[in-house]
């Protein structure tokens, strides 16, 4: 009994790998992926018996649990009982994939549907190799050329926006608007090389000169707040990762028309936006303490405190005793006006809780100052400083 049941599998093993139930391929060699595991060497064949549901590959032999498509043919391998991996035959290209469990992920080989197209395939290999290895030195050679191109068009932009006085929409670059807390802010229009990836763009900004980069998502919403652009219907970049995962392979951007933010998913470097540059206004030391050289002129308390928290980086009001070092040296720190300037020190008690101290650069007096029952609407605006502590 046990005899004619080994007959019966070996007859049944001879029928499933008959060349007359089943479709033979040769292969020619790997394009793609790593075939260290699994090695299918040049020359091997590989069988496909749809009617028998079953695959040979080099030796190995699988039945398929599910088989579709024509030209391109989807299948999947099983073995005892499992899944084994996946297959997928294109018959036009003279391809298959191959992911098997266990071998390493998946790989393209080049295929022929013959012995003697493949013996053919072998002796051409020469000549491809060598066709192959020109036409990649062409497309480097070509690439470098564009890069040089590309290069050659940014400075060329660059030179012609620093020459500009004024806004000009011949040039891509515009040129230089004043912001508070900035020295000065350049725009890439949406035009040349107007509109890039996030690294060009972070490797463009500091070729315009010393300090200019990207603005921050807080920065660029702060500018936003005080100037606009002609151009409404726009995205620009920031230099602020995607914040809910922080997943650096991708940014941030602003859509310029409605401050909305791309905070739900994120934009991949890759992707092509407007730029923006700017140069971050220097500032002087006292002390321990770091100053700005510009003021914010006219605003309320809420304003300021919104300003020196959307710029972040530590900046923040001065307190009342740093308020008095900063006037003590005002001719060194530079550019005071001679006006009332707001610190964060409050004087609080049970009946006062909205009273800071302010101090008069004019007189040199100090007064408290209730910001929530100003006497006329000018008594509302201020001047501030912002400050921060050493780095």
């Amino acid at each position: 009994m046990k005899a004619s049941v080994s007959l019966f599998f070996c007859a049944i093993f001879i029928s499933f790998f008959g060349k007359s139930q089943c479709d033979e391929y040769y292969i020619n060699g790997l394009i793609s992926g790593s075939d260290e595991k699994c090695h299918f060497p040049a020359g091997s064949p590989i069988r496909f018996c749809p009617r028998l549901k079953g695959v040979s590959l080099n030796g190995y032999t699988f039945d398929t649990y599910q088989w579709e498509g024509i030209s391109t043919q989807y299948i999947t391998l099983s073995k005892d009982g499992g899944i084994a991996g996946t297959l997928v035959l294109k018959l036009k290209e003279k391809e298959f994939v191959v992911n098997l469990n266990g071998c390493g992920g998946s790989r393209t080989y080049s295929i022929s549907f013959s012995q003697q197209e493949h013996n053919l395939w072998v002796a051409n290999k020469p000549i491809r190799d060598k066709e192959n290895a020109d036409r990649v030195k062409r497309e480097e050679e070509q690439k470098i050329r564009e890069e040089q191109q590309k290069l050659q068009a940014i400075n060329q932009l660059i030179e012609n926006a620093k020459k500009q006085t004024s806004i000009d929409n011949q040039f891509p670059l515009r040129v230089y608007y004043s912001v508070e807390g900035y020295d000065s802010i350049c725009y890439f229009d949406t035009i040349g090389v107007g509109v890039m990836n996030w690294f060009d763009a972070n490797n463009i900004c500091p070729k315009i000169g010393e300090g200019w980069r990207l603005p921050t998502l807080n920065e660029l919403n702060l500018i936003k707040s005080q100037i606009n652009f002609s151009s409404s219907e726009m995205s620009l970049w920031t230099s602020t990762y995607f914040s809910n995962y922080k997943d650096t392979s991708l940014a941030s951007i602003l859509n310029w028309s409605n401050g909305v933010v791309n905070n739900r998913q994120g934009t991949s470097r890759s992707n092509m936006y407007n730029v923006l540059a700017i140069r971050p206004e220097k500032f002087k030391s006292v002390n321990n303490l770091e100053i700005m050289n510009k003021d914010l002129e006219n605003v309320t308390v809420q304003t300021a405190l919104r300003i020196a928290k959307e710029i972040g980086d530590g900046w923040r009001l001065p307190t009342y005793e740093e308020l008095w070092i900063m006037y003590n040296n005002r001719k060194e720190i530079g550019n005071f006006k001679e006006n009332t300037y707001l610190s964060s020190s409050g004087w609080i008690n049970e009946f006062y809780k909205e009273i800071v101290y302010v101090l008069n650069f004019a007189k040199g007096k100090g007064k408290k100052y209730n910001y929530q029952k100003a006497n006329s609407e000018n008594d509302k605006f201020l001047y501030v400083r912002l400050v921060r502590d050493k780095k």
